[in-house]
C-alpha cells in the first residue's frame, strides 16, 4: 500500500533549540547527539551550546564541504573552541586542523582546499 500526502498551503513546523527544548522537558543531562541535519549543524550546535559546554556529550556528526567552508560559520572552529576534539568515525584519525578536514571534505565534484 502507498501513501500519497498532498499539501496546500504553506506548511508551517515549529522548532526550537536543543537547549530550549532540554530546559522545557526537564533533560539536565545529554550523553549524545546525532547530527545529521543535511547542511544546518552550525543552527544546531549554537542552539546547543548551554549541552556542549556544560555536558560535553559525544556528538556524532555526518558532514559535508559547505559545513566547514565558511569561516564565519564554521563548526570545526565552534566545536574546537568549545573543547571538542574531531575524529573520523571509522579510521579514529584526528582532525587537528581544519586544514586536514579540509582536504578531504568535498564540495560537490572538488575539495575545499
Amino acid at each position: 500500500m502507498e501513501s500519497v500526502v498532498t499539501i496546500m498551503g504553506p506548511l508551517i513546523a515549529d522548532f526550537t533549540t536543543l537547549d530550549a527544548w532540554c530546559k522545557l522537558q526537564g533533560i539536565d543531562h545529554v550523553d549524545l547527539i546525532k547530527l545529521d541535519v543535511d547542511g544546518n549543524e552550525y543552527s544546531v550546535i549554537i542552539g546547543a551550546e548551554s549541552a556542549l559546554t556544560n555536558q560535553h556529550p559525544i556528538i556524532l556528526m555526518e558532514v559535508w564541504g559547505p559545513t566547514f567552508s565558511d569561516d564565519l560559520r564554521n563548526l570545526f572552529i565552534v566545536l574546537k573552541e568549545l573543547g571538542y576534539n574531531l575524529f573520523h568515525i571509522l579510521t579514529g584519525e584526528e582532525y587537528v586542523s581544519i586544514y586536514d578536514l579540509r582536504s578531504i571534505v568535498s564540495l560537490g565534484r572538488r575539495l575545499l582546499d
